[in-house]
C-alpha cells in the first residue's frame, strides 16, 4: 500500500501558527516594570515617614552602656537662618569633647590616636536610617597607607562617643583622601 503526500496540505498547516511566547513575554515585562515602580514608591514613602518619626522622638547622641559619665558634645538647636560658619563646618567643641572623653575613658593608644583629629562633621542630626559623620585628621596616606591602624582607633573612639542604629563614620587624612570608615 502506498501513501501519497499532498504538499499543499502540509504547507497550509505550518504557516498559520503564531508565536505563543511573544505576547506573554511583553505582558510579563509590563507587569514587572509596573511592580518595580510601585515597590520603589513604597520604599521612599516608608523611609521618609521613619525619618520624620525618629527626628521628633529624641536626640540621637547618647552614651553606650558602661560609659554614661563620658562627656557628650552639646547640640543646641538654632533656627535655620542663624547658623554660623563654624556650626556648618564642624565645631571645635566636639573635637575637644571627643579628645577629653577618650583621655578619661579610653586606652593610651586611643588617646594618642584621637590627638590627630582636627574637625568633626555630620553630628548635628541623626535619624537612625543612615547616619553619616566625617572626621578629618592630620594623618597621611589613603586606604593602603601606614596610618590605617591609627584611623581604626579614631573610628572606634568615635563609636564609643556617638551611637546610632545605622551609623557610618568616615575618617579622612590631611590630603582629603579617605583612610578608613567604621560603624557607630
Amino acid at each position: 500500500m502506498r501513501i501519497q503526500h499532498d504538499p499543499q496540505a502540509w504547507q497550509s498547516n505550518t504557516q498559520a501558527a503564531p508565536e505563543p511566547g511573544r505576547r506573554k513575554s511583553r505582558a510579563k515585562k509590563v507587569l514587572l516594570g509596573a511592580g518595580a515602580v510601585f515597590l520603589g514608591i513604597c520604599v521612599i514613602a516608608i523611609s521618609t515617614d521613619k525619618g520624620k518619626e525618629a527626628a521628633e522622638a529624641k536626640p540621637a547622641v547618647s552614651s553606650p552602656p558602661g560609659r554614661s559619665d563620658q562627656p557628650q558634645p552639646t547640640h543646641t538647636k538654632k533656627p535655620e537662618g542663624t547658623k554660623s560658619a563654624k556650626d556648618r563646618f564642624g565645631s571645635e567643641d566636639e573635637v575637644r569633647a571627643l579628645i577629653s572623653g577618650v583621655k578619661q575613658h579610653g586606652t593610651p593608644q586611643e588617646s594618642a590616636a584621637v590627638q590627630h583629629v582636627k574637625k568633626i562633621q555630620g553630628t548635628e542630626r541623626f535619624n537612625d536610617i543612615f547616619d553619616t559623620a566625617s572626621v578629618f585628621t592630620d594623618l597621611e596616606g589613603g586606604i593602603t597607607g601606614s596610618s590605617h591602624g591609627t584611623c581604626k582607633l579614631i573610628a572606634s573612639s568615635f563609636a564609643d562617643a556617638y551611637t546610632s542604629k545605622n551609623g557610618l563614620v568616615t575618617v579622612y587624612g590631611a590630603d582629603g583622601k579617605m583612610i578608613c570608615n567604621g560603624k557607630f
